[in-house]
């Protein structure tokens, strides 16, 4: 079995951050250092200075002083609270604390798996020339001033920018953002076959897939997604392009199927499960077409659930009024398109989290059952992404018999 591991494997698909930094919003909630989080009988203390970063011991707190340090005269000085909207976010303050530890000669000696921090790829060309480094300046320079080594604060911005993970709890629930010198050499694929699974500010590889391995399991066998890989093959590769330089060819890009059914249509002829290509209007499965009517009928499906997902992302909109919109759009997307279709995932995920807010959880059942059908339709009951949504739904249907 594939999640069965050597001790040499373990520590090879295991390492602690060389940085982080918690999101502004999760550290009331974890300590900055371990990353361990506060319950009824863990309790956190706060920084006396800054009054910001929270520790679960002064053991931690003191661990945490090398990066915290001028970190937190920073922050008094910027006066400013997590709810503040000058606070600076986890991904500044990531880059501070780099930029400041890569001026040790120390830290830049320090090894994980044979890897420094000088064998990171940066692209600091490609982040230089894109303008997203003086982009960067202008959230940095309000928090750690106008005085600084450009060069040595471009390579910490561009090597943080396309070798960063984002941290995730228990729950796969992201609180922050770290950077590992040996995990980073992990290849992306949109088909993975692995997933980071964290433990505080510890990250280890884990297979995905059940796979058969005929040499020890290294990284070089191993491949995540470094996105979210249920979206679009066009929108994978745009972000993937914009975000880490590089135009996508990998297993799951050359998948046709696979990204047909992410954007398919449902096919209309009776009990076919069939996925129905959006420009043909075919059926991969029964190879009958849709009708012209069954094509406007799922062009407009496909528009409105656009349309839906895209008013999702407004924060401002409440929870009621997102639960509204999804069940209308599902009224409407349910049949026409594609069980899998992503569009289709997005609008129960929209009502199965609002249930959630809302302390509904007979409709976040509901919801969050299909929501758990897809994602194990592309990734499978082995990905530990698949098991921590298995354990939400689960915890949702015990509080739904309560």
């Amino acid at each position: 079995m594939s999640s069965l591991l050597r001790d040499d494997e373990e520590d090879m698909l295991s390492e602690d951050a060389f940085v982080w930094a918690l999101q502004s919003a999760k550290l009331a909630d974890f300590c900055s250092h371990c990353l361990v989080r506060r319950t009824e009988q863990r309790k956190l203390m706060r920084c006396s200075r800054c009054k910001q970063m929270q520790y679960c011991s002064s053991e931690c707190q003191k661990k945490d002083w090398t990066l915290h340090g001028k970190e937190c005269k920073r922050l008094t000085a910027l006066g400013a609270s997590v709810e503040d909207s000058n606070f600076p976010e986890d991904s500044i303050r990531l880059i501070a604390r780099l930029y400041e530890k890569a001026g040790n000669a120390e830290a830049l000696a320090t090894t994980s798996n044979g890897r420094r921090y000088e064998d990171l790829v940066s692209h600091k060309e490609n982040i230089s020339k894109s303008g997203r480094f003086e982009i960067f300046l202008k959230s940095y320079e309000p928090f750690a001033g106008n005085r600084y080594d450009r060069d040595r604060l471009l390579e910490a911005c561009s090597k943080c920018s396309v070798n960063s993970f984002g941290i995730k709890d228990d729950r796969q629930i992201s609180i922050g953002v770290g950077l590992y010198l040996s995990l980073s050499r992990l290849d992306h694929s949109c088909q993975p076959n692995a997933r980071l699974v964290y433990v505080g500010r510890r990250v280890k590889v884990v297979p995905s897939k059940d796979m058969v391995f005929d040499r020890p399991i290294d990284l070089n066998s191993l491949r995540h997604s470094y996105i979210d890989e249920l979206q679009s093959i066009d929108e994978r590769r745009r972000r993937l392009q914009e975000e880490y330089f590089f135009f996508c060819e990998c297993e799951g890009c050359g998948n046709k199927k696979r990204n047909g059914e992410m954007e398919g249509l449902g096919c209309q002829q009776f009990r076919c499960p069939g996925a129905v290509d959006e420009e043909t209007f075919t059926c991969a499965k029964c190879s009958s077409k849709l009708t012209v009517d069954e094509q406007e009928m799922g062009q407009m499906a496909t528009s409105l659930a656009d349309s839906a997902v895209a008013a999702l992302r407004n924060r401002r909109v409440s929870h009621d009024t997102k639960l509204q919109l999804c069940q209308k759009s599902i009224k409407v997307a349910d049949g026409v398109l594609f069980r899998a279709n992503l569009q289709r995932l997005a609008l129960f995920n929209g009502a199965y989290e609002a249930c959630v807010e809302m302390n509904n959880w007979t409709d976040a059942v509901k919801y969050g059952g299909e929501v758990l059908w897809i994602h194990l339709h592309y990734r499978g009951e082995l990905d530990p992404a698949v098991t921590a949504l298995q354990l939400n739904v689960g915890v949702a249907h015990m509080n739904a018999k309560q």
